[in-house]
């Protein structure tokens, strides 16, 4: 696969969603979420989401303005044309393994414009394909629950979050399975309360953190301070929170937070 291909995209990342939670939060002043909006609404026309503009459009009872909705609607009819016809071309010339990367682009081209129902079934019909490696169905099982974690379903996390343990017994390999425990961390803090496990995995997860698509390293670590300092003994929290170097690094560029944390000493 050549690097850049349509296959290799990792979708949906976070800072949509991120955008859409200020905008509903009422501890934020109407100019935040104003700003908040704008820039939800600039990563939108980019990635032309119009299934996913149409639905915060729905929900903040925003006017829906056609003129955009029309770009992105000719933008994804030429784009989904191009991918089937990579298939089409694979199927003729190549192997499997090119017709499964062609599937799983366009799998990910329903899924970056918000519609996850599409995007789902494609992902499911390609669990099957005999080109599809572990590694690859982890992948998928993670994108899945990404799209589950952002929509709050707590059952569809749990289901895409045992697939992905599962499959990982058989890929194995050391980032794989950093990603998932990250993964697993959020469902359990965000989904089921069980803070002090989810602590514990993401402190486990401190030095090799490659879930970027998932949240931010700097978010990252600062639920790691917080999820411990709420659920964790203070041994523990020095030992293994305070002395971090990605802690620290951290908390140099947040002062209340590194006050707070370090009040707990």
């Amino acid at each position: 696969m050549a690097p850049g291909h349509p296959a290799d995209a990792i979708v949906p990342t976070y800072e949509v969603f991120a955008l859409r939670h200020s905008v509903r939060s009422q501890d934020l002043t109407p100019d935040e979420r104003a700003r908040a909006k704008s820039d939800m609404l600039k990563l939108i026309d980019q990635d032309n989401m119009v299934v996913f503009y149409e639905r915060v459009c729905s929900e903040f009872d925003w006017s829906v303005d056609t003129n955009l909705v029309s770009k992105m609607k000719a933008e994804n009819t030429k784009n989904l044309k191009e991918l089937q016809d990579a298939i089409t071309e694979a199927e003729k010339q190549y192997g499997d393994v090119e017709i499964k990367d062609g599937k799983l682009a366009i799998a990910h081209h329903y899924c970056r414009i918000g519609d996850w129902q599409t995007a789902q079934e494609r992902y499911e019909d390609l669990l099957d394909a005999k080109a599809l490696d572990s590694t690859s169905k982890v992948n998928i099982y993670l994108t899945l629950m990404r799209i589950a974690l952002f929509e709050k379903d707590v059952t569809k996390c749990q289901e895409w979050l045992d697939k992905a343990e599962k499959q990982f017994e058989v890929a194995g390999d050391w980032e794989t399975r950093n990603r998932v425990r990250v993964y697993e961390a959020m469902h359990l803090a965000q989904n089921l309360r069980k803070f002090e496990k989810a602590a514990e995995l993401l402190i486990s997860s401190l030095a090799t953190f490659t879930a970027s698509e998932l949240l931010s390293f700097e978010h990252f670590v600062t639920l790691t301070v917080l999820l411990s300092a709420a659920s964790l003994e203070r041994p523990i929290l020095k030992q293994n929170v305070q002395r971090s170097p990605e802690v620290l690094q951290v908390l140099a560029g947040k002062s209340r937070l590194a006050t707070f944390f370090n009040s707990l000493m």
